[in-house]
C-alpha cells in the first residue's frame, strides 16, 4: 500500500487513501487463519485540517474497532499519518487488553468463520 502523503489538496484524495487503507486491513484480518473477520476497523467520521502555509493538510479521522461476536467497541482518534503504524498496537491492544480473548476464551479451539457476518 502507498505512503500517507499530505501535498495533496483535495479532501478525496485523502478521503480514499483511507478508505483503502480500512479495505487493506479488514482483508488482512479477514484472511487470518485464526480470526476469520472477527475484529474491523470502521470509520466513523472525519476531519480535514489544512495547512496554513496551502502545501496541503492532513486527515483526521474518528475510527472504531469492532468485535463482531462479543459486540464490544474501542473508539480510536488519530490522523492518517499516524493510522499506518499505530493501527497494528490499537488493534492490539483492542483484541488482548479490552476483549480479553486470551483470558476468556479459547480462539485455538472455538473458530468460526466471521467472513459475512455484518
Amino acid at each position: 500500500m502507498t505512503e500517507y502523503s499530505m501535498k495533496s489538496h483535495k479532501q478525496r484524495k485523502h478521503q480514499r487513501w483511507l478508505n483503502r487503507f480500512c479495505r487493506v486491513a479488514n482483508q488482512s484480518i479477514a484472511n487470518d487463519p485464526l480470526w476469520l473477520g472477527r475484529f474491523v476497523i470502521e470509520q466513523k467520521a472525519t476531519v480535514m485540517d489544512w495547512f496554513d502555509d496551502g502545501s496541503g493538510g492532513i486527515l483526521r479521522c474518528h475510527m472504531v474497532l469492532r468485535d463482531k461476536k462479543t459486540g464490544i467497541t474501542k473508539d480510536w482518534y488519530t490522523d492518517c499519518l499516524e493510522i499506518d503504524w499505530k493501527y497494528f498496537w490499537e488493534m492490539n491492544n483492542f483484541i488482548v487488553d479490552t476483549c480479553k480473548v486470551w483470558e476468556n476464551e479459547h480462539p485455538y479451539e472455538e473458530r468460526k468463520d466471521y467472513r459475512n457476518v455484518r
